[in-house]
């Protein structure tokens, strides 16, 4: 997965966190994400559960 964004005005509603979960279910659910967080975005991924 590379390069999530969502725009300022819309965050807040869920669209990044059902983002990942489309990406996640569209590869497989037997699959693992791996991510690489810019610095700003590094807290809001713990945020939807990812370690």
């Amino acid at each position: 997965m590379s390069d999530l964004a969502v725009d300022v005005a819309q965050q807040g509603q869920g669209i990044g966190r059902e983002l990942v979960r489309l990406t996640h279910e569209e590869a497989g659910l037997d699959t693992r994400l791996i991510l690489l967080a810019a610095p700003a975005a590094a807290s809001y991924y713990p945020h939807i559960g990812m370690q």
